[in-house]
C-alpha cells in the first residue's frame, strides 16, 4: 500500500508538472495590429500573424475598412481540443470571431489541418462588421466562405475556390430558400444537424451572385442591393425574379453546373514582414486572457464564475478581465477600480485607458483622472475621433470650456455620422465663454448635420437652454446644464454594444462603403457594383445645399451646368468608387460651396421627381 501511495504521489507530482509545463508555454506575440496567444510555438504565432497581417492590407486596400481604434486584434490559436473545448460556442465551430466588450476576438481551434481557411473565414466577419455593411446571415457567412478561399498568387489573389465539402453537403439535404435566407443566428439551421447544408448553400447563393458569368447582367445588381442593406424578395420583385427562381438557378449552379469562376485580384503586400515581439506568457497571465475571452459568451456565468475566482490580483491581466467582468454585471464602481489598478501595473491598451474613463463617468465620478485616460487614449492613437469627442464632453463637464474648445479646433474634417455631436459640443462651449451670437452659427451646423433622431432631439435641448441662457434663469438653467452634459455621455455611449447601453445603429461608427477595386483582366468584378440605373458624369462639384431635410449637390460639367442631384439617404450612397487599378483615398463631403472635379454616378428623374438621385461620388485629383 505504501509503495502504492507513494507511486500516486509521485504521478500526481508528474502530471501537476506536465500540466504546469503545458501553461508555460503559451506565448503572447505582438506586431502592429495583432496579438497572437498560442501554446503552440513562436513560430506557428509568428506565421499566424503575418498571415493577418497580409489580410488586413489586402482587406483596407479593396474594401476601405480600418481597424477598430487603438488596440489590436486579439488571437487565440489553441493547440488542442481540451484547450478549445470550453470556449466552443457550439458543436460545429472550428473557430469564430466575436466583437468582444474589450476588443474584437478570433479564436481558432488551432490543431486542425487548412486552419488558413477559418482563420480567413473569420477575419471576413471582422471585415464585414468594420466596414459598416449590415448583410443578412447567409450572406455574412457566403461572403466569409468566399474570401475563406483567400490565396496569393504572384502579384494576385485568387479568392471564390472550390470547397468539395459543400458540394457533398448539398448531395444529403437541403434547406428551402425562403427558410435559408431567413436563417437567424440561434435559429436550429445555424448551429444544428443542418449547419453544414446552411454553410453549403450560403456559400453556393453568395458565389453564384457573385462570381456566375451566364448571368451577372440579373445578379450583380441584386447582390449591390443585398449589401447595401435591402430586402431580398424586394430586390428580387423589382429585378422581376423570386424565391422560386433563383432557388432553381441555385440548384442547377451546385448539384449539375459543371463551370465555376474564381476571382483573381491584383495585390501585393507592401510590408513583406511586419515586425514583431514574443514573450513567454505566466499561468496567471494566461488563465486572465482566457477569462476574458469568456465573457464574451455571457450565458456561460457557471464557467466565468470559476474562472474569476482564480484570477491573480498582483496583474494588469487579471484586473482587466475583473474590470470587464463588473462592467458586464453592471457594477461600474467596480469596473472604474479594476481598469484605473490595470493601468497602475501596466496596461496599455488604448481601448482599456478610455473604458476606464467612461466607467468613472458612469459611476458619477467625474475626477480628474477620467481626462488623463483620455487623454492617453488619445495619445496611443491620435486619429481615434471618439476619444477626443469624448474629452471636448468631459472638458465641458468639469468646466474647462476654454480646453474643451481647444480640442475642437483641432478636428480639420468630422464624418457625417459625428458632425452633429460635434458642432452641438463646441456650440456649448462657445456659448459659456463668449456668449450666444458666437455660438448661433455653430449651432446652425448642429441642426444642419443632424442624421437622427437624437441628434435633432439634442439641438432641441440646446436650444432650449440657450433660451434659459439668455433670459438668466439660473435655477432650471442648472438642471439645463447638468441634463445637457449628461446627455454627452448617452450620445458616446451609444457608440458602443458593450453590454451597458442599447446601442443606437445611428451613432454607430460608420465606414463609408467602397466599390472593390478588380483588375482589367479579372473573369469577374467584385459585389459593390455600379446600380444598373445609375449613369455617369463627370464635372465639378460647386455646391452642396444642407439647409433642407437631406443635402442637395450642385454640379457643372460640359453636357450640364447647374444640374442638382439630391441625396436623399447618404447611406445608400457610395461615396467612393474605385475602378481597376485605383487606390482608396479618403473622401468628405461638406456642406456649402465647393470646387472639387469629381465622377458621379446618379438616377434619373423618374415620375414627379424634379432631380435625380446621387448613387456614387468619387474626388477626382
Amino acid at each position: 500500500m505504501m509503495i502504492v501511495s507513494c507511486f500516486r504521489f509521485l504521478l500526481s507530482v508528474f502530471l501537476s508538472f506536465q500540466a504546469a509545463s503545458a501553461e508555460e508555454k503559451w506565448l503572447r506575440l505582438r506586431t502592429e495590429n495583432f496579438e497572437v496567444y498560442t501554446p503552440q510555438g513562436e513560430k506557428k504565432a509568428r506565421e499566424t500573424a503575418q498571415y493577418f497581417e497580409h489580410l488586413r492590407e489586402f482587406f483596407l486596400t479593396y474594401w476601405g475598412t480600418r481597424a477598430d481604434p487603438g488596440t489590436p486584434v486579439r488571437i487565440i490559436l489553441f493547440g488542442n481540443e481540451k484547450q478549445y473545448a470550453p470556449f466552443r460556442p457550439h458543436e460545429q465551430a472550428a473557430g469564430y470571431f466575436t466583437h468582444g466588450i474589450d476588443r474584437d476576438w478570433i479564436v481558432i481551434s488551432g490543431y486542425l489541418p487548412g486552419w488558413e481557411r477559418i482563420v480567413c473565414h473569420e477575419y471576413t466577419h471582422l471585415m464585414v462588421r468594420q466596414a459598416g455593411i449590415s448583410v443578412p446571415l447567409w450572406l455574412n457567412e457566403g461572403l466569409a466562405e468566399i474570401y475563406s478561399t483567400f490565396k496569393p498568387l504572384g502579384a494576385k489573389i485568387q479568392i471564390g475556390d472550390l470547397i468539395p465539402g459543400h458540394f457533398q453537403a448539398v448531395q444529403t439535404g437541403w434547406i428551402p430558400l425562403p427558410s435559408l435566407v431567413q436563417v437567424k443566428h440561434d435559429s436550429p439551421e445555424y448551429s444544428g444537424k443542418l449547419a453544414a447544408q446552411f454553410y453549403a448553400q450560403s456559400w453556393g447563393l453568395t458565389h453564384m451572385l457573385m462570381l456566375e458569368q451566364s448571368n451577372r447582367k440579373i445578379y450583380a445588381p441584386l447582390l449591390s442591393q443585398l449589401v447595401r442593406g435591402a430586402n431580398l424578395e424586394e430586390s428580387l420583385s423589382a429585378a422581376s425574379l423570386d424565391l422560386r427562381r433563383l432557388e432553381s438557378d441555385l440548384q442547377n449552379y451546385m448539384k449539375r453546373n459543371d463551370r465555376f469562376y474564381a476571382s483573381l485580384i491584383p495585390f501585393t503586400p507592401t510590408k513583406t514582414k511586419s515586425e514583431s515581439t514574443a514573450e513567454r506568457l505566466s499561468p496567471s497571465q494566461v488563465e486572465a486572457t482566457l477569462t476574458l475571452l469568456l465573457l464574451n459568451q455571457p450565458l456561460k456565468k457557471d464557467q466565468i464564475a470559476a474562472r474569476i475566482a482564480k484570477l491573480d490580483r498582483d496583474t494588469w491581466e487579471g484586473h482587466e478581465a475583473l474590470g470587464y467582468w463588473q462592467w458586464r454585471n453592471g457594477d461600474l464602481a467596480a469596473a472604474r477600480q479594476h481598469l484605473s489598478t490595470a493601468i497602475r501595473l501596466g496596461a496599455t491598451s488604448a481601448k482599456l485607458h478610455y473604458d476606464a474613463a467612461r466607467a468613472a463617468m458612469y459611476a458619477a465620478d467625474r475626477n480628474h483622472d477620467s481626462l488623463a485616460y483620455l487623454q492617453k487614449a488619445i495619445s496611443l492613437y491620435p486619429e481615434w475621433v471618439d476619444a477626443k469627442l469624448q474629452l471636448i464632453e468631459q472638458y465641458l463637464y468639469v468646466g474647462e470650456n476654454e480646453k474643451a474648445l481647444d480640442v475642437g479646433r483641432e478636428f480639420k474634417k468630422i464624418s457625417p455620422a459625428q458632425a452633429s455631436r460635434l458642432f452641438r459640443a463646441l456650440a456649448y462651449a462657445e456659448l459659456l465663454v463668449n456668449g450666444p451670437a458666437p455660438a448661433s452659427q455653430t449651432m446652425r451646423r448642429a441642426r444642419e448635420s443632424a442624421r437622427s433622431d437624437f441628434d435633432r432631439s439634442e439641438c432641441d435641448r440646446l436650444e432650449k437652454f440657450v433660451q434659459l441662457y439668455q433670459h438668466g434663469t439660473r435655477t432650471t438653467l442648472a438642471e439645463q446644464m447638468r441634463s445637457i452634459r449628461e446627455s454627452a455621455d448617452r450620445a458616446e455611449s451609444a457608440s458602443y454594444e458593450d453590454g451597458v447601453v442599447t446601442a443606437d445603429p445611428d451613432r454607430r461608427p460608420r465606414i463609408q462603403r467602397t466599390e472593390l477595386a478588380m483588375a482589367e483582366d479579372s473573369p469577374s468584378r467584385e459585389i459593390l457594383m455600379r446600380p444598373a440605373d445609375s449613369t455617369p458624369l463627370d464635372g465639378l462639384l460647386v455646391h452642396m445645399e444642407c439647409s433642407g431635410s437631406f443635402p442637395i449637390l450642385r454640379f457643372d460639367s460640359d453636357s450640364h451646368k447647374g444640374l442638382e442631384i439630391e441625396m436623399r439617404d447618404p447611406q445608400k450612397v457610395n461615396l467612393q468608387l474605385l475602378l481597376p487599378g485605383e487606390q482608396l483615398k479618403p473622401l468628405e463631403l461638406q456642406c456649402g460651396p465647393q470646387s472639387r472635379k469629381v465622377k458621379i454616378t446618379y438616377a434619373k428623374p423618374s415620375g414627379d421627381q424634379q432631380r435625380g438621385q446621387l448613387r456614387t461620388i468619387q474626388y477626382v485629383d
